[in-house]
């Protein structure tokens, strides 16, 4: 977790620009934030939920696609709502488990260059000796935007921590 950290760290380091300045508030200002229907994100997760018999915490790697279906949703403030899936893979025992979701994920762009969300939904999962079960997700997210379409993407809650890099297409 602390090597986690450190990239992270060194990361928002290592982009941030040369000359500080404020960050705009944008909260207030509906469609202020890049115009895009599909999010890709490529990741990399620390699980820790049930993906085999001991549910022991497993590392492994995902893609997930986020599809805008309202932006934005409520009219008075700059957000919008997506539906979201992907696959993540873990290696157990030699084999190779799967993870689909499906969430719903509310998007809040707070900053010029911060947005936060929250994500709920389910996942199926199957595992290396062909049991399939059913998950449920529920997480807490946030972006620090690098460039206008491309941010650094974090996630936290069950069953897993991701981080990864968020492309608008």
């Amino acid at each position: 977790m602390r090597k986690l950290l450190g990239c992270l760290a060194l990361t928002a380091a290592l982009l941030a620009p040369g000359v500080a300045r404020a960050e705009e508030v944008v909260i207030d200002k509906p469609n202020d934030h890049p115009s895009y229907r599909l999010e890709l994100e490529p990741r990399a997760i620390l699980w820790f939920g049930r993906i085999n018999r001991e549910g022991t915490a497993h590392v492994g790697a995902g893609l997930r696609a986020n599809f805008v279906l309202a932006d934005p949703l409520i009219k008075s403030f700059n957000n919008n709502l997506a539906v979201g899936t992907g696959v993540d893979f873990f290696s157990y025992h030699g084999g190779l488990t799967a993870f689909v979701p499906v969430v719903l994920q509310w998007n809040f762009f707070l900053l010029e260059h911060l947005s936060l969300f929250p994500e709920i939904g389910l996942g199926l999962g199957v595992g290396a000796y062909h049991d399939a079960y059913l998950a449920p997700l529920l997480a807490l997210g946030g972006r620090i935007h690098i460039v206008e379409r491309v941010a650094l993407t974090l996630r936290v809650g069950y069953p897993g921590l991701g981080i990864g890099l968020s492309f608008f297409l």
